[in-house]
């Protein structure tokens, strides 16, 4: 089973990057770091740099939680890496509150799959031009998606499952979040993406009833 978790991380900023928001700190950007699970964090960080890849903090005890790492891949999107001890990760998923997806939004989305198959041997279907599927090999359903960019730069963006998608937004925008692309209806359900008021992206969704969940 592929377990994953989503912690909150905040990044140097870009020179010419969007303005500090609300509780950051000078020089930084809050965003949210998808970690993929492995069983040999050693063996994984040996992959990653052999497909092009790059180490960039780690790797690392965290209490007798786990091992981790903070790789990026060719095309410069960041991404963890943890090897569970007493933690083994997400536990609440494909659930409202919980992570329900995952989007990796590429410069190269054709290398960015090479890259993936390498390190955690996924494979890729085509749902349509530009955009692709991830499974496990031993899956029935996906775990994610590859797709061209959305914004000016790579990255994962992590969906989280709510039950009323507009209902979210309405919250979010109270609380001083903003609306980075609207609700829209998909052939999976409703979704739309937002932007906390730290900076930090993220994605809501609410699947059709009776729809296959990604597995985890």
């Amino acid at each position: 089973m592929d377990r994953r978790r989503a912690r909150s991380r905040r990044l140097p900023a870009a020179r010419g990057g969007r303005r500090r928001r609300r509780g950051s700190r000078p020089g930084t950007t809050s965003g949210w770091t998808l970690s993929i699970a492995t069983t040999d964090l050693d063996a994984t960080l040996a992959v990653v740099t052999a497909a092009g890849g790059s180490v960039l903090s780690g790797p690392g005890d965290v209490d007798d939680a786990g091992r981790s790492a903070v790789v990026a891949d060719p095309t410069g999107a960041v991404v963890g890496l943890w090897e569970a001890g007493t933690r083994v990760g997400a536990s609440w998923v494909n659930a409202p509150g919980g992570l329900t997806w995952e989007d990796l939004r590429s410069s190269d989305p054709v290398l960015s799959r090479e890259f993936y198959a390498a390190v955690f041997g996924w494979t890729f279907r085509e749902l349509f031009e530009g955009y692709a599927v991830a499974a496990n090999v031993d899956a029935p359903h996906p775990i994610g998606g590859v797709g061209p960019l959305w914004g000016s730069a790579p990255g994962w963006l992590v969906h989280f499952g709510v039950p009323d998608v507009d209902a979210t937004l309405r919250a979010a925008l109270e609380r001083g979040g903003e609306v980075v692309h609207a609700a829209h209806d998909s052939d999976f359900g409703r979704m739309a993406q937002v932007r906390d008021p730290w900076g930090a992206g993220f994605a809501v969704f609410t699947p059709l009833p009776g729809a296959p969940q990604p597995n985890r």
